[in-house]
């Protein structure tokens, strides 16, 4: 399964099963660019919003053990916070996750 999606200011974006062995992930950055191997929908959350492994907390098993790859182009210059907000409204339009407060995240997902 791939998901392909456009928003206003990604020009592309794709998050497709990992085939990448389980230990080793990463993430990178460029100008307009976001590229993440290996990831987990846990860790993706993490990243987008800069928070610590302890403050994402709950949902279903898979978050945490399926792994995704990532690409995302920005339509034009776009430095790392603004790849981060590209991020973030990506990952909402794939899962139900909410915040409480600024502290924790809960997902909805069963």
């Amino acid at each position: 399964m791939v998901f392909r999606t456009k928003f206003r200011h990604l020009k592309h974006a794709s998050i497709t099963p990992s085939s990448a062995q389980e230990g080793r992930s990463l993430y990178n950055t460029a100008p307009g660019r976001l590229s993440m191997q290996n990831q987990t929908l846990r860790d993706c959350i993490r990243i987008a919003y800069g928070v610590k492994v302890a403050q994402v907390s709950g949902g279903a098993k898979w978050a945490e053990s399926e792994r995704f790859d990532i690409e995302a182009k920005a339509k034009g210059p776009a430095g790392d916070r603004e790849l981060m907000m590209m991020l973030q409204a990506l990952l909402k339009t794939v899962s139900s996750w909410t915040c409480i407060g600024r502290r924790k995240w809960f997902p909805d997902m069963g």
